[in-house]
């Protein structure tokens, strides 16, 4: 998939559910001209913890609570991270491919997006694919032909 702006236009194009006013709010969150805090979800996400969500985490729960997503998530960018500015962070709308909102954390920008084509052109997923042997692709596919001559006697 294609990764665009966070824009009024694009929002409403991508989430059929979604106003006008809750994509123009969505946009206004992504630029920083309203405040996640002076939500419910951005003030309520902040009471659920002991240190304070950093700003992504706080524009994401808004989001998500708008899309009617299923939480925020993230996925690593660089292979053992372990700070949230190494993370994907995104949306979680029910698959990995499904549009999305993301914040990506290489451009440090938030997109619409699917984080799965995102993930995989991260290190983390190069690193991935590199360690894997490529003799365990010969015998997947090797038994792949032994289970179709199985099914077809």
């Amino acid at each position: 998939m294609k990764h665009t702006k966070v824009t009024q236009k694009n929002v409403l194009s991508q989430f059929k559910n979604v106003s006008k006013q809750d994509a123009l709010l969505i946009v206004k969150l992504v630029n920083g001209t309203v405040d996640p805090e002076t939500l419910d979800a951005g003030r309520q996400r902040v009471s659920e913890c002991y240190n304070r969500p950093d700003d992504t985490d706080l524009i994401l729960t808004c989001i998500n609570v708008i899309l009617g997503g299923h939480g925020v998530e993230g996925a690593e960018w660089e292979r053992g991270a372990i700070y949230s500015r190494d993370f994907i962070s995104y949306v979680n709308m029910g698959d990995t491919y499904k549009t999305t909102i993301l914040y990506h954390p290489e451009t440090c920008e938030f997109m619409v997006s699917d984080w799965g084509s995102v993930y995989e052109e991260s290190p983390a997923f190069q690193s991935e694919t590199d360690d894997q042997d490529p003799d365990d692709d010969e015998q997947d596919h090797e038994e792949n032909l032994l289970m179709r001559r199985v099914i077809q006697s």
